[in-house]
């Protein structure tokens, strides 16, 4: 069974392999995303903050809500992108 990391790194890697057959695909992409969940995983243990308002300030669009799914949660809003961009509490 793999732990939250992993399903993360799991869904970023899938992420990836799909958008790395387009045309417009950036090769430096994969790092990037790799380094912003660190930062959320960094948010989550070192502060406390929730899982998933982590990982809706650190990414957005349809990766956001496919990393909310690896981990259980359901698909974000406006809202909450929002609240999370702006660092308030998500309701």
């Amino acid at each position: 069974m793999m732990n939250q990391h992993d399903s993360l790194v799991n869904a970023i890697t899938k992420h990836d392999i799909a958008e790395s057959k387009k045309s417009h695909y950036n090769r430096y992409a994969l790092g990037i995303m790799l380094g912003a969940l660190h930062d959320a995983e960094d948010a989550m243990t070192g502060r406390g903050v929730p899982a998933r308002q982590a990982i809706i300030r650190h990414f957005n669009g349809r990766l956001c809500d496919k990393l909310l799914k690896s981990i259980g949660e359901k698909p974000h809003s406006t809202f909450e992108t929002a609240q999370a961009r702006l660092g308030t509490d998500i309701l």
